[in-house]
């Protein structure tokens, strides 16, 4: 191993990979841990094979190298070559929590506050999620942020989840730049700036974040005043939305179509993408899918598929389903009269 750090710090790559590939067929766990992190990360033009490195850290993790058991862990968390496995993965990332891997932390953490795999124990949980977001950690600190605005281990803080997510805004985290936004356009923790709230949903969306795209495309969509640009069509954004698995643009992309908001109304298109959202636990969507069926537009008439989605609605508290099917066995809607079911709603 040492010849290959001399080689390696003369610029002679390939004698040092060459020399590294000798010490892993001697059986080194170093010389193992060291090439799985070059092949991991493509380092010196190498193919990035996670199967390869995984298998390559293996025998180091199980030897108690603390960055193999790291590494290995992240791999089973992350499904880097290897099927995910939550499980596995904090049976790695356990023994190593006193190294203070900021992603190792953020993980045991969250399982932590989460009760995953682990006992719960949220005071624990919020100590490394806190850990691991004073080194800057992006996940960890919107997980933290969260944890204050929704009292979930800690007191309810809003100042104090806003303060976290700006700092992951100043670290460039772009998976917060909307959730910054949102906080700045409704004064979450913060004053009112509604210029800078709607700046930061942009900057999210142009970061190609699914969950930005969707609310601007949904900004552009109400006519939301605080945008001045009338040329901005919202269908491209929620498609790509839709396109990174934000399953809550189908439901604005079926709006348009109901409505005929800058596309040819389409009951069929709306239904197929009312659809997406019900089929992802959507109670809205599922609402306006039931009126569909109810009504036969876009889709062949049938009440039956209708009460069943307003009922898996009306079960989480979605009031309008509520409503709806307390007027329907009721004889308002020409369902069979139940009035105990109609009490019931």
């Amino acid at each position: 191993l040492q010849e290959a750090k001399e080689l390696k710090d003369k610029g002679d790559i390939g004698a040092y990979l060459v020399k590294i590939r000798q010490t892993v067929d001697n059986g080194s766990i170093i010389g193992m841990l060291i090439l799985g992190e070059h092949i991991h990360n493509g380092d010196f033009g190498l193919e990035v094979n996670h199967e390869e490195a995984f298998n390559l850290w293996m025998p180091a993790a199980e030897a108690g190298v603390p960055e193999a058991m790291h590494h290995v862990g992240i791999a089973y968390f992350m499904g880097e070559g290897v099927e995910p496995d939550i499980e596995e993965a904090v049976s790695y990332l356990l023994p190593v929590e006193d190294k203070k891997y900021p992603d190792a932390l953020y993980i045991l953490g969250t399982c932590y506050l989460e009760g995953h795999v682990v006992e719960p124990d949220k005071k624990k949980g919020i100590q490394l999620l806190t850990e691991s977001a004073e080194q800057g950690y992006g996940p960890a600190i919107q997980t933290l942020a969260d944890s204050y605005l929704n009292a979930n281990g800690v007191g309810q803080d809003e100042k104090k989840a806003t303060e976290l997510i700006k700092k992951a805004v100043e670290n460039g985290y772009e998976p917060v730049y909307h959730i910054y936004g949102m906080y700045k356009l409704y004064g979450i923790g913060c004053e009112v700036d509604e210029k800078e709230g709607f700046g930061w949903v942009k900057k999210g969306a142009d970061a190609l974040n699914e969950y930005a795209m969707c609310i601007l495309g949904r900004f552009y969509l109400e006519g939301d005043p605080r945008e001045k640009q009338n040329n901005k069509h919202p269908k491209k954004l929620l498609e790509k939305s839709l396109e990174l698995d934000n399953t809550e643009a189908a439901k604005y992309l079926a709006l348009m179509y109901v409505d005929g908001s800058g596309v040819k109304q389409d009951y069929e298109k709306a239904a197929e993408y009312y659809t997406i959202a019900a089929n992802n636990d959507d109670d809205e969507a599922r609402y306006a899918l039931a009126t569909l069926y109810f009504e036969g537009l876009g889709v062949k008439k049938n009440k039956k598929r209708a009460l069943s989605l307003m009922k898996k609605a009306a079960k989480n508290e979605y009031v309008p389903a509520m409503v709806f099917l307390a007027e329907a066995y009721d004889g308002v809607k020409g369902i069979p009269e139940d009035l105990k079911a109609s009490f019931d709603w």
